[in-house]
């Protein structure tokens, strides 16, 4: 029996299965805050692009209400122009 595998601790190690220490390997390196960081910076990444698509979809959603407005607009003014010709000719034949 090896010094290592004296301990309950080396004991333990020596039966783990390569899954298991994969697992405790992971752990440990997940606990530590070098990944907090990495973690936290992958986030930032995630948030920004994500921001980027909701700002382009509401300059999208911008653009469409600006165009339907200008229409309005247009078809306003049409009618308006057409009210004011209907309204000289009564001013004219009331002259």
């Amino acid at each position: 029996m090896s010094e290592r595998e004296s301990t309950w601790h080396g004991q333990h190690q020596a039966g783990l299965s390569r899954g298991e220490r994969a697992a405790d390997y992971l752990r440990n390196g997940m606990g530590s805050w070098i990944f907090v960081n990495l973690f936290l910076s992958m986030l930032a990444g995630l948030q920004g692009a994500i921001l980027l698509i909701a700002a382009k979809r509401q300059d999208a959603i911008a653009a469409a209400t600006a165009q339907h407005d200008y229409d309005t607009d247009v078809q306003a003014k049409t009618e308006i122009d057409r009210l004011m010709a209907i309204n000289s000719q009564q001013l004219e034949l009331l002259e």
